[in-house]
């Protein structure tokens, strides 16, 4: 039976590979409307459950375009958990928390623009807060936009001055 098929294929080449062809094309047809999910909580956890909707709750309410800052730092000896250096980031995280800013004739503050996060070991629930109340002070302040449509209290820190950051 193989000798007939490459019979067939070595008298036949041409109408072999177009008969090929035409079927990598009519196979390939679904690929038009293919979409690649890459996610995992789309891909292995039940569409229904607790976390999706957690997850949904969180995509709607913590848009992706929001900005965080991050201050690395770094110890003037090379250790950064020795005490003087935390109580260095402590002080630096009680000026940063203390800066304000006007918006739209409003003092902002940090605890204005902050995102909260809800706590597991603090759950929405347990008091006077439910999830939806976590996104209030953005809703509040959100509508002052840059250009580029992102939030943005920064103060100018260079025209602080060097004493600014003596923590000494």
């Amino acid at each position: 039976r193989c000798g007939y098929w490459g019979r067939l294929v070595a008298t036949h080449p041409f109408l072999t590979t177009l008969v090929c062809i035409a079927l990598v094309v009519v196979s390939s047809i679904g690929l038009i409307s293919i979409q690649a999910e890459l996610r995992p909580y789309k891909l292995w956890i039940p569409q229904d459950s607790e976390v999706i909707k957690v997850t949904n709750w969180q995509t709607d309410n913590f848009p992706r375009d929001y900005r965080r800052h991050v201050i690395l730092w770094e110890a003037v000896d090379g250790n950064v958990l020795t005490a003087a250096a935390i109580k260095e980031m402590w002080q630096m995280h009680q000026l940063v928390e203390e800066l304000t800013t006007t918006a739209d004739d409003q003092t902002v503050n940090w605890a204005d623009v902050c995102v909260t996060v809800p706590s597991i070991l603090d759950p929405a629930g347990t008091d006077d807060y439910t999830y939806e109340d976590y996104d209030d002070n953005y809703d509040r302040y959100g509508d002052y936009n840059d250009s580029h449509g992102y939030v943005d209290y920064s103060l100018d820190f260079a025209t602080l001055g060097p004493d600014y950051y003596d923590f000494e």
